[in-house]
């Protein structure tokens, strides 16, 4: 296990905890590399099993240490930022643009030249937020949060969709938001949503991506427009108590991903690359 004590000894990962202290003195952080590698190959290996097209795209908020970025990097991982300072990071990680969304709520325009100038790709969360965008430069790619209109998590305050939430767009919002691009010569786009975090049931999943396939069909009948990916957000739960069973993977890769192809086929969306923002899950 990642924690063992030998006698009085403090054991993390092999390694003293003690010597560690000697070391680098305290207060001191150690992350396991090994477990952050188990957790990313299982998460990713599982779910490539289901569908090809997975991409994982690591929620920085999550713990944005660069050593963990650069663990990452290594494993293939794309990036979820949510601030100008976390695109920088993972930059200065070496991850490139195109590996790397970003999603927030109330950029101000010099942060959005910001963005735009590193040519990640932004995910836009208003339509005020697109409008901004659009003034500064037009993206080849583009992606857009829409609000499922359910949301879920371990606290109040981690729930990030339903009719309570400041997060993304509405339906007809968001068929606005990409007829505006597209007619402004946006090429690629792509589909998001976030319903929120600590979540360690498949079943919030399985409400919201039904609901997000209505929304993207219905944007893609009006506007003509194809989706190069569909993100459907973080929020993979670990238990932080002894009674809390851990998230399946296997029912998340057995109902959660075989609902997502059967939409993806009966909608004619295409082959679109599946996107999970897993945080904590990873580290």
């Amino acid at each position: 296990s990642f924690l063992e004590t030998k006698g009085k000894e403090l054991f993390i990962d092999k390694v003293s905890a003690e010597k560690l202290a000697i070391q680098y003195d305290t207060p001191l952080y150690v992350l396991s590399e090994k477990r952050i590698r188990e957790n990313y190959n299982t998460l990713y290996t599982t779910l490539r099993r289901s569908y090809s097209k997975i991409r994982i795209y690591y929620a920085v908020k999550a713990n944005s240490n660069i050593s963990v970025l650069r663990i990452l990097k290594k494993l293939g991982s794309h990036i979820d930022a949510i601030s100008p300072g976390e695109v920088f990071l993972a930059l200065k990680a070496g991850f490139t643009p195109e590996k790397i969304l970003v999603t927030g709520t109330s950029y101000r325009d010099d942060e959005l030249k910001f963005l735009i100038s590193k040519k990640v790709t932004v995910n836009i969360d208003s339509l005020s937020q697109l409008k901004r965008l659009l003034q500064i430069a037009t993206p080849e790619k583009l992606s857009v949060r829409v609000n499922p209109e359910f949301g879920a998590g371990h606290h109040n305050h981690c729930i990030t969709a339903g009719k309570d939430s400041k997060f993304g767009l509405w339906d007809t919002d968001a068929v606005k938001a990409y007829k505006e691009a597209a007619s402004s010569g946006v090429k690629k786009f792509g589909i998001h949503m976030h319903i929120g975090s600590g979540i360690l049931t498949v079943d919030p999943y399985i409400l919201a991506i039904k609901k997000m396939a209505t929304i993207a069909k219905i944007i893609h009948e009006k506007t003509g427009v194809t989706f190069e990916f569909i993100d459907i957000g973080g929020g993979l739960g670990i238990p932080y108590r002894p009674n809390e069973k851990e998230f399946s993977l296997t029912a998340f890769s057995r109902k959660v991903i075989s609902l997502f192809k059967d939409k993806i086929k009966e909608y004619n969306l295409g082959n679109p690359a599946l996107c999970l923002e897993p945080g904590r899950y990873i580290v």
